[in-house]
C-alpha cells in the first residue's frame, strides 16, 4: 500500500491511498493565537470529516507538545519517544502492543534520506517513506511517499501520524531535504524547540 502526501508539507495536506486514488485523510493546521499554552494545532481528518488525530504544538516546549490518538492523550515525548537520550531513532507503540521505531536511513544534511519503520520484535522494515517527483520542469513537484508493506497496512493511521511528527522534527533539525517553512493561514509557523 502507498500513501501519497499531496503537499511536501506533511502538517497541510490533502493524503491519498495511491493505488487508487482514494482520499483516505486531511490534514491541517491552525494557529492559536487566542492560546497561552497551544501555538497550533494540527488535525488529522478522514474525508467524512471524523477527527483520528489532534497534534497541540506547544508554545513553549517540544516536548509538552499533546498528541491525541483514539482518545487518549500523550505528550509527544510519550507517544514518539527517543530509543535513547542522543538517538535519531523514534519508538511508537500503537494500541494493538508492537512495538514500532522510524529510522532516518543517511544523515547527511540536505540529501535525499529515507526514513524506515522497523517492528522491533522482528526487526523488519514494515514501511518506508520519501520524496517522489511529478511532472517535469516548471511543472515538476516534490510529494512525500509512505509505502506499507502488508502487515503495516492495518496500522496505517498510526503509521501517517508517526511519519508525520517525526518528519517535523527532522525538519526542524535540517536534516531533511526540500525544507521550507510550514505555510500556516497567512504565515508561516515558527518551530519550537526539539525533542
Amino acid at each position: 500500500m502507498d500513501v501519497i502526501f499531496l503537499s511536501n508539507n506533511p502538517v497541510n495536506s490533502k493524503v491519498i491511498q495511491a493505488e487508487d486514488d482514494n482520499h483516505i485523510y486531511d490534514v491541517s493546521t491552525e494557529r492559536m493565537p487566542e492560546s497561552r499554552d497551544v501555538y497550533s494545532t494540527t488535525t488529522v481528518r478522514r474525508p467524512s470529516g471524523k477527527v483520528v488525530a489532534l497534534w497541540e504544538w506547544s508554545a513553549h516546549n517540544r516536548y509538552q507538545d499533546r498528541i491525541t490518538y483514539l482518545g487518549d492523550v500523550h505528550t509527544l515525548s510519550e507517544w514518539l519517544a527517543k530509543e535513547s537520550p542522543f538517538s535519531r531513532t523514534r519508538l511508537v507503540v500503537p494500541a494493538n502492543g508492537t512495538k514500532y521505531s522510524w529510522k532516518q536511513k543517511g544523515f547527511s544534511i540536505g540529501s535525499s534520506t529515507k526514513l524506515e519503520l522497523r517492528q522491533l520484535e522482528s526487526g523488519r522494515a514494515v514501511a518506508s517513506a520519501g520524496h517522489v517527483h511529478t511532472g517535469s520542469g516548471s511543472e515538476r513537484e516534490s510529494r512525500i511517499k509512505i509505502t506499507l508493506q502488508p502487515e503495516a497496512a492495518s496500522a496505517v493511521d498510526v503509521v501517517v501520524l508517526s511519519f508525520m511528527i517525526f518528519e517535523v522534527v527532522r525538519r526542524e533539525r535540517g536534516e531533511a531535504k526540500n525544507w521550507g517553512a510550514f505555510w500556516v493561514g497567512a504565515g508561516a509557523v515558527s518551530i519550537g524547540s526539539s525533542i
